[in-house]
């Protein structure tokens, strides 16, 4: 799993990935050689995309509504 330092996640918490369970990044192949599995990255800009959007919609824009 991949934890970002709390210092980037207070500035940009949708690092922390969809309801802030952090980011899990699975790697094949040897220690030598380690690569990132099939669909990996496809799959981390996807939760960071979801916790960005979780973040807009708990944030500025639920204040915006509540007005």
């Amino acid at each position: 799993m991949l934890v970002f330092p709390a210092e980037w996640t207070r500035v940009l918490p949708f690092l922390n990935g969809p309801e802030g369970r952090g980011l899990v990044i699975p790697i094949e192949g040897t220690l030598k050689k380690p690569r990132l599995e099939t669909g990996t990255v496809r799959r981390i800009l996807k939760e960071i995309g979801q916790g960005a959007l979780e973040d807009l919609l708990q944030g500025p824009l639920r204040r915006l509504l509540d007005r």
